[in-house]
């Protein structure tokens, strides 16, 4: 039931979603003409029971795959749930549901006005014990689906579908989640040969031919390449879109603090380092959107302040030095730059990276002219 995603329609629903979701379906076309709107919200509440016991059952399965959060199966799980809830939300909106919302809002208000007049327990039932105890809870994700109750003595959801998609889209963002935590653990660790590499020792880049892709670019590339792919193919666009925005966010802060912050570069360095990253692995998600640097501003201006011309950089490494000095500490020189440092940042469309950062960036080159 769970292999891979079959591209169905815009959901790539898999065949279990669609079958549940018929048969449901069906017990509305069965019920809907009875008389009573009591009869009817009852045979509702019996549908978003079958369905919360399914979803039960794909948190279950899903829980099993947390290991493979990047394979087909988890995929297919994802649709799943995204599935569920896009189907939901359009029954939210049919009138036969809303009169059905409408009930259930009067039945709450008379729930409510009978509490309210509700005699008070007598001395000796107060002193009774609770028969309420804590189930054991074998998850997190398990323990948000419990059965829906079909018993007017019990208190009843004002909402006839928002509990439900709200637990769904709990999931389904957790599960998105999961998927871009997955891509990053991969790339984190094919991205240790790339931080390893002999920076200071490249070849300057007069002496450069055809620059080329670094070889240990080469499996960082091929790694974040393939996942994308994959991911493109199994998730509809409306899941693909966020998962590709928040990995690429968290890449930019990655690529930003734990590569582009912890190497030393010479200039030719700075030139395969500005090559590998803005003209190899940003326009990987070239894919995703018509202007992917727009999504990796830190990566950008890091790579441009790296490749400046020797003076320029001196010059601005000189002003952001002395600017710290005037505030008698580097830890106070963010945000209280002197004028003439915010408006050289300005100038160079440095607007992401703040000063003390930009100070940072720019010691990462070990050729540049020393201050005095």
């Amino acid at each position: 039931h769970y292999g891979e995603v079959e591209d169905i329609d815009d959901t790539r629903a898999p065949e279990c979603a669609e079958l549940i979701m018929t048969y449901v379906q069906a017990v509305t076309d069965r019920y809907k003409h009875l008389p009573s709107l009591d009869a009817r919200l009852f045979f509702c509440r019996l549908q978003l029971q079958a369905i919360e016991r399914f979803t039960l059952h794909v948190v279950r399965v899903m829980e099993q795959e947390l290991g493979d959060c990047t394979g087909a199966r988890f995929a297919s799980l994802l649709c799943t749930v995204h599935y569920l809830v896009t189907v939901l939300a359009e029954w939210a909106e049919k009138p036969f549901f809303l009169s059905l919302e409408e009930r259930l809002q009067e039945e709450s208000q008379e729930e409510l006005a009978r509490s309210s007049v509700a005699s008070l327990p007598s001395p000796a039932e107060s002193r009774l014990p609770s028969s309420t105890s804590s189930m054991p809870v074998t998850s997190f994700l398990t323990s948000r689906f419990s059965s829906l109750s079909l018993s007017p003595t019990v208190d009843r959801p004002s909402s006839l579908f928002a509990p439900l998609i709200g637990k769904l889209n709990s999931i389904k963002q957790k599960m998105m989640e999961n998927v871009v935590e997955a891509i990053l653990s991969d790339f984190r660790s094919v991205s240790k040969s790339f931080v390893q590499q002999k920076w200071v020792s490249f070849p300057s880049p007069q002496d450069v031919v055809v620059q080329e892709v670094s070889d240990a670019a080469c499996n960082l590339l091929v790694s974040l390449r393939h996942h994308l792919r994959l991911a493109e193919k199994r998730l509809p666009t409306s899941l693909f879109t966020p998962v590709w925005i928040n990995l690429a966010r968290q890449l930019d802060r990655f690529v930003f603090d734990k590569i582009v912050m912890s190497v030393t570069l010479n200039e030719g360095g700075a030139a395969q380092l500005n090559f590998d990253l803005m003209r190899n692995f940003v326009p990987l998600f070239s894919v995703c959107t018509a202007r992917p640097e727009r999504y990796f501003p830190l990566v950008r201006e890091a790579c441009y302040l790296l490749v400046l011309r020797p003076g320029s950089a001196a010059l601005l490494r000189d002003e952001l030095i002395s600017a710290g000095k005037e505030n008698a500490s580097m830890a106070q020189l963010d945000g209280s730059a002197t004028l003439a440092v915010e408006s050289e940042l300005k100038h160079l469309q440095v607007k992401n990276i703040d000063a003390q950062q930009v100070l940072a960036v720019l010691l990462r080159r070990v050729d540049w002219p020393q201050t005095s």
